[in-house]
């Protein structure tokens, strides 16, 4: 098969979950890594962690992305603590900044942490 026009480039494969592949096949041969369910922030971050020395390994220097899905469900309550639901939480908006800015500093939410 042709394509027509050609490619002046490759097309970006990103990995969504783990698509029974290992971390380490998902760092050589993704130029991403998309759409992980959320875990807690301590797993989530250490899952980054891996996967981002393993892309350093495969790809040394080049940044390949990492994202998750997050449902909110947001509560009238702005103070009311993160509740779990399926993918993510109900939240007052409040303490929503409070995890999300807990997130980021564990590096476990932010794609370019």
């Amino acid at each position: 098969m042709r394509l027509i026009p050609k490619l002046v480039s490759t097309i970006p494969t990103m990995v969504i979950g783990f698509s029974n592949q290992s971390i380490n096949w998902i760092a050589r041969n993704g130029d991403g890594w998309r759409l992980q369910y959320p875990r807690s922030i301590i797993q989530q971050a250490q899952l980054i962690q891996d996967y981002r020395a393993l892309t350093e390994v495969h790809a040394p220097g080049d940044f390949k992305h990492f994202s998750q899905s997050l449902f909110i469900d947001l509560s009238e309550n702005p103070d009311e603590i993160p509740v779990p639901i399926p993918l993510g939480y109900s939240v007052g908006r409040n303490r929503l900044v409070d995890l999300l800015h807990q997130c980021r500093s564990k590096h476990a939410c932010a794609s370019h942490s």
